[in-house]
């Protein structure tokens, strides 16, 4: 009876996580159908967004280009044991919480939003930097801001 349950409740957080990520591969079909970009605030606003190049670094990290997957956006090797992790400790506090052990899955939850709020601070000191030394006034001219940039001439 126990295992049932494990199992049943596994099941339906594998459900709703398939849905869930069936959602947002439907909005990157959708984004990149409409402005020509997975990213909208690349295609609205003619800049990058912190997390541009993630995907392009995963997806040459998979195909066995680690160095240009350094390249495109170094943070993937922090993201990816954070993820590994999260998936871990979802699919833990499940078998946990069937077993009534919660204390180390408080633990966990904390030690994932620390990183999660460590990774985002580096992502934004990642983008300042790169905003500062590699978007010339160019890059600008694309997207919404040449209407603002003339508007307020």
């Amino acid at each position: 009876m126990k295992n049932n349950n494990l199992f049943r409740k596994l099941w339906r957080q594998l459900l709703e996580d398939s849905l869930i990520f069936a959602a947002f591969l439907c909005f990157f079909l959708l984004t990149n159908a409409v402005f020509g970009s997975v990213c909208p605030i690349a295609a609205l606003f003619g800049i990058p967004c912190p997390g541009c190049g993630m995907t392009r670094a995963g997806l040459l990290l998979l195909t066995g280009h680690p160095v240009s997957a350094l390249k495109m956006h170094p943070l993937i090797y922090l993201w990816i044991p954070y993820v590994l992790f999260f998936f871990y400790d979802r699919y833990a506090k499940i078998v946990q919480t069937c077993e009534k052990n919660k204390g180390s899955f408080v633990k966990r939850s904390r030690l994932l939003k620390i990183g999660l709020y460590f990774l985002l601070v580096c992502m934004m000191l990642l983008y300042l930097l790169r905003f500062l030394l590699h978007c010339p006034v160019r890059v600008l001219s694309r997207g919404l801001f040449p209407v603002l940039y003339q508007s307020l001439k």
